[in-house]
């Protein structure tokens, strides 16, 4: 699984920790991810997604996952819940 949000899109950033010196090394900021269960009472299913801790606060902010999706712009979903 790719350290990716699946509603959002979230991916890793690159940053630089600094030393010292100043000295600039490359690392990898990683998205605050976890692996949800939802359910979806229209399809009487289970889903399981991989979701950003901002997809998880929307999700509950509307109060179910198709709630959420119909009320965020498709502009900032994955192309996958577009």
């Amino acid at each position: 699984m790719a350290k990716q949000c699946d509603m959002f899109g979230t991916k890793s950033k690159k940053a630089a920790s600094r030393s010292h010196s100043n000295i600039k090394t490359l690392r990898r900021q990683l998205p605050n991810l976890h692996k949800k269960t939802l359910e979806v009472p229209e399809l009487n299913t289970k889903v399981t997604a991989q979701l950003s801790t901002k997809a998880v606060r929307t999700i509950t902010k509307y109060g179910s996952l198709s709630e959420a999706l119909l009320r965020t712009s498709t502009a900032t979903l994955s192309p996958e819940f577009t």
